[in-house]
């Protein structure tokens, strides 16, 4: 289970890549982000944002995207 590095570990497996070639989209820092950085991977935060509230970045440094279309310019 997330954050354990053993879910993200058998992701990257089965897609065949190097966790620095993979970005996890979660809506959990502590579950999604921090698990997959741990591993070596990117993360991103997403959060719906309300109209008018632009994506940013937390105190973390981590990307916050309010949508996945927010996603594209962070590749």
């Amino acid at each position: 289970l997330k954050p354990h590095p053993s879910i993200f570990e058998a992701a990257l497996q089965l897609l065949d890549v190097r966790p620095h070639e993979a970005v996890m989209v979660g809506d959990s820092l502590r579950h999604d982000i921090k698990g997959a950085r741990r591993v070596g991977m990117g993360g991103v935060l997403i959060k719906r944002i309300s109209t008018g509230d632009a994506p940013g970045r937390q105190r973390t440094g981590v990307p916050v995207i309010g949508s996945l279309a927010d996603l594209i310019p962070l590749l």
